[in-house]
């Protein structure tokens, strides 16, 4: 168990596990079997399947906790050529707590709201 720093990516399909967050958590994800390959602006990149129930908190700034779990979590496996990847909170997350995006065109200040 540790504290992850999501990028909030609503074009993810699915939330995953950067390789430097998983090594800091202490995560032996090479112990897993092969995930599938991510594909996203950056190229593609291997995954490795965490078949374990996972369970995400995410702690507003108001302190209000939320939280979601998954049947698995992959990680991404940076190559050498990749900058270090940010792990990357889905859309699967927003949806399944029922949260959208807003953005308010006046302030120009986008909000996550439930």
């Amino acid at each position: 168990m540790g504290r992850v720093d999501f990028l909030l990516d609503t074009g993810a399909g699915e939330t995953i596990l950067g390789e430097k967050d998983a090594q800091r958590i202490g995560l032996t994800y090479r112990n897993f079997p092969r995930g599938r390959t991510a594909r996203g602006v950056g190229g593609t990149a291997k995954t490795y399947r965490i078949d374990k129930e996972v369970t995400l908190y995410m702690l507003t700034s108001t302190g209000q906790y939320y939280s979601a779990t998954r049947r698995y979590i992959e990680v991404l496996e940076e190559t050498a050529q990749q900058k270090i990847m940010p792990s990357l909170l889905g859309l699967e997350f927003l949806q399944e707590l029922n949260f959208k995006l807003t953005f308010d065109m006046p302030v120009r200040a986008i909000y996550l709201e439930q």
